[in-house]
């Protein structure tokens, strides 16, 4: 069986950053392919911290149990690859080609269009590949080094609209195209088997707030301008200080998605937390986050026709049409098709 290597983010304390790799493991395995994410240590004093904590936590749990993983030292080479019989070389999604996700800008740009990878050496994929945000917010030493390593990637494919014209126009390359995130891959029953009992305590309707500007008093009043009183509030924060990460009981996978799943309501301006309330069918709304990378969203929304559910500037939509799940779920299984049909056919023509 052909060897996939998977090239993605650090996982850390990352729900959708771990949920993406599980759902693009999962997808490049019912392709018939073994795919295996490679970890890439750092010697970083707070890179280290920060993965002894993760390694100990309830999240770490989650990977440990589900994911086939690889711990190789850059400069990859060709006998490093071939020893642990990697065939291919897939990278993303997630935000990998955002160089300032992380804290090495050209360590970002080295690692993830694959710079350590001897020329011809195996062939390289761009599964998702995410820029993060519309515009292009590379160097030009950067760019210089992007547009020389991306012709040698037999496949390439990018997670949001504008990251075609980013492509096109900083890379000058035209051969990309949009899938969806792995996440999407999936169908709702296969992250059903992870959830566990709902988090809620009582028979009220729930409400789910998952936030990455938390602490933002503009989302705190839109956040009780659409609750009521009859509604029981679950909160989920990303806390930037890394004890208080450890530290948080919300930090198991499992917990986040039944927080989702058991949910009446979402509030979030979680990428992430977006799709898994598009997959689970819920009523949501997405407060809208530049920080974190309006694109992202904005370009998610827009493949499925709920634009209206996208707040920004505070306006608050008085009154929503519910969501037509029909007409989401016709192009979800369209999209489904064609982005799974584009991994199988790169896989396929690199493995020969």
């Amino acid at each position: 069986m052909m060897r996939v290597g998977i090239v993605t983010l650090p996982f850390h304390f990352n729900y959708g950053g771990i949920l993406q790799a599980f759902a693009l493991q999962k997808a490049i395995q019912n392709l018939g392919f073994e795919p295996i994410i490679i970890e890439q240590p750092s010697n970083n004093i707070k890179q280290v911290l920060k993965q002894k904590l993760y390694k100990r936590s309830n999240i770490y749990k989650f990977v440990k149990e589900n994911f086939n993983l690889l711990k190789l030292h850059e400069p990859f080479c060709d006998d490093e690859l071939s020893i642990n019989n990697i065939n291919i070389l897939v990278v993303g999604s997630d935000q990998v080609w955002r160089p300032d996700m992380g804290i090495n800008r050209k360590k970002n740009v080295d690692r993830y269009f694959l710079k350590t990878v001897p020329p011809n050496c195996i062939p390289k994929i761009a599964y998702a590949a995410s820029f993060g945000i519309d515009h292009w917010d590379f160097t030009d030493i950067e760019t210089n080094t992007a547009q020389n390593l991306i012709n040698e990637f037999s496949y390439i494919s990018v997670r949001e609209t504008s990251g075609i014209k980013l492509c096109s126009q900083f890379l000058k390359i035209n051969n990309a195209i949009q899938v969806l995130d792995p996440t999407m891959l999936l169908e709702a029953e296969c992250y059903k088997k992870i959830l566990i009992e709902s988090p809620f305590k009582t028979k009220k309707q729930h409400c789910f707030t998952y936030l990455l500007d938390y602490n933002n008093p503009s989302n705190q009043n839109i956040i009780n301008s659409l609750l009521h009183k009859d509604i029981e509030l679950l909160t989920a924060k990303v806390e930037r200080n890394i004890l208080k990460k450890f530290f948080n009981t919300q930090n198991s996978i499992e917990k986040w998605l039944s927080a989702i799943y058991y949910s009446d309501l979402i509030i979030t301006d979680s990428f992430h937390g977006c799709v898994f309330s598009i997959l689970f069918h819920k009523n949501f709304y997405v407060i809208s986050n530049s920080a974190g990378g309006n694109t992202r969203i904005q370009s998610l929304l827009s493949l499925f026709g709920l634009n209206n559910r996208l707040i920004t500037n505070n306006y608050i939509p008085q009154q929503t049409s519910t969501i037509n799940w029909n007409i989401v779920d016709i192009k979800l299984q369209t999209q489904r098709k064609e982005s799974t049909f584009f991994l199988q056919k790169a896989l396929k023509e690199c493995s020969k």
